[in-house]
């Protein structure tokens, strides 16, 4: 949109990363509930969002300065297995777009 500029469009602060990891462990926890079921789970989400979502699913700890970068609409996969784990499938692919649209 005509709105959007380089400062993005995001205007309202940010949400402290403490805050951040802890929504992201709780999240993590209701989609190994619901993976566990056999669900199929699609989520929409942003960047910094999903990076924290993926190291509380991996058990990486907050020290340990890992950070999973994602592109605008890139897409990740992650299998939950009947014990528990999860199989990363794949991470921010973005086939789907033309390479001047990605961010």
């Amino acid at each position: 949109p005509d709105a959007l500029t380089d400062q993005g469009w995001w205007r309202d602060g940010f949400e402290e990363w403490e805050v951040c990891l802890a929504r992201a462990s709780r999240v993590a926890g209701r989609l190994r509930e619901m993976g566990a079921t056999g669900a199929s789970i699609a989520m929409v989400t942003h960047g910094a969002f999903a990076s924290a979502l993926i190291r509380a699913l991996v058990g990486t700890p907050p020290a340990a300065g890992v950070h999973f970068s994602h592109h605008n609409a890139g897409i990740s996969l992650i299998r939950f297995r009947p014990d528990g784990g999860i199989r990363l499938r794949y991470l921010n692919r973005v086939p789907h777009l033309p390479p001047d649209t990605i961010t």
